[in-house]
């Protein structure tokens, strides 16, 4: 046996008390999140990710100090942290309005958008964007 085959196995109790070696399947990997923004390199969501014109790393109270991504906001339309994307499973990723000005817009790849609502999460899909205003959007992928 090589030794990922080794490794794939664990022992149980057999109905007889005897031990016994079963094989373990592969699971599937867990995807990996990530935010795809024009002209920066694609940041994978470990931990909370505040997106702003001038994003505050402790905008989330209680929550560990986040990652930030920073867009550019010429009319000044963009909150300095508008939203904040965050794992709240694994394998969960949501996104929050963070009582923004302006608000934030959700808009998902069949066409349909929805209105974050301030301060409550909304989960998000692969390739969902992420509408800040100002034609600044954030796409989220998984892979």
């Amino acid at each position: 046996m090589t030794p990922a085959m080794l490794a794939q196995l664990h022992e149980t109790q057999g109905d007889n008390g005897a031990t016994v070696m079963r094989h373990t399947p592969n699971l599937p990997a867990m995807p990996t999140g990530f935010l795809i923004y024009a002209g920066s390199a694609p940041i994978e969501v470990v931990r909370d990710v505040v997106i702003g014109r001038d994003p505050d790393a402790r905008a989330l109270t209680g929550r560990p100090q986040a990652t930030v991504l920073r867009v550019p906001s010429p009319a000044v339309e963009i909150s300095r942290s508008h939203c904040a994307v965050m794992t709240t499973a694994p394998g969960i990723w949501s996104l929050m309005d963070l009582g923004s000005a302006n608000g934030t817009i959700l808009r998902h790849p069949d066409g349909t958008r929805d209105e974050v609502p301030p301060m409550l999460t909304m989960a998000l899909s692969d390739g969902d964007r992420i509408d800040l205003g100002e034609g600044v959007t954030v796409e989220f992928r998984l892979r």
